[in-house]
């Protein structure tokens, strides 16, 4: 059994001092705190999109401390993971900050491919018949440049931004993802220049 399993079972174990409704509300936090985990233990592997996917609109909708406590674990176990800090102290103020945050681990893990269309035009190579790796590599400069002057009109927000324009392991990333999608890039590719 994995700890999030034993956390989902010990956190919703009955009492015989509660009644139905505070019961209820054990089983719930339990409930909550497992698809927490879930979701948080899931980052920058492939279970993260269905992690998230089943549980974020019951997540977006919790009170605000609730989200905000959840939105700093995903942004300790996202830099753990990634080997990330980012440049400046992020604080989460209200509720489009964390919506921000949300739009920036979907942007990491699977929405991202209109963005990599995008960069691979402007690269002007064609994704299905090259190395990967070499063009990235030897293209960084074209890269930066690239997300230096489009990140902005593209309107990513501040998240996506600062780890597009810091992020010292973003070869990488570009590479990784690129690989894992390539049949969706090239299809976006396709769509956009007939």
């Amino acid at each position: 059994m994995e700890k999030n399993d034993y956390i989902l079972l010990g956190s919703s174990i009955k009492t015989f001092e509660l009644d139905d409704e505070e019961e209820l509300n054990i089983e719930d936090d339990a409930s909550r705190s497992y698809d927490f985990l879930e979701i948080i233990d899931s980052i920058k592997t492939n279970k993260f999109k269905e992690n998230y996917l089943i549980s974020i609109t019951e997540v977006k909708l919790l009170s605000f401390d609730e989200q905000l406590k959840f939105c700093n674990d995903l942004l300790l176990k996202f830099e753990e993971k990634f080997d990330f800090t980012f440049p400046q102290k992020i604080e989460f103020n209200n509720k489009s900050d964390l919506n921000e945050f949300y739009n920036f681990l979907e942007f990491i893990h699977f929405n991202y491919i209109e963005f990599f269309g995008m960069l691979w035009i402007h690269l002007g190579k064609d994704i299905k018949n090259v190395n990967i790796n070499e063009v990235i590599n030897n293209n960084f400069n074209r890269i930066d440049l690239f997300i230096n002057k489009k990140i902005d009109s593209l309107f990513y927000n501040k998240f996506i931004n600062l780890f597009l324009r810091t992020y010292d392991k973003l070869n990488n990333f570009l590479i990784e993802k690129s690989i894992e999608s390539k049949m969706q890039i090239l299809l976006y590719i396709l769509e956009r220049t007939k």
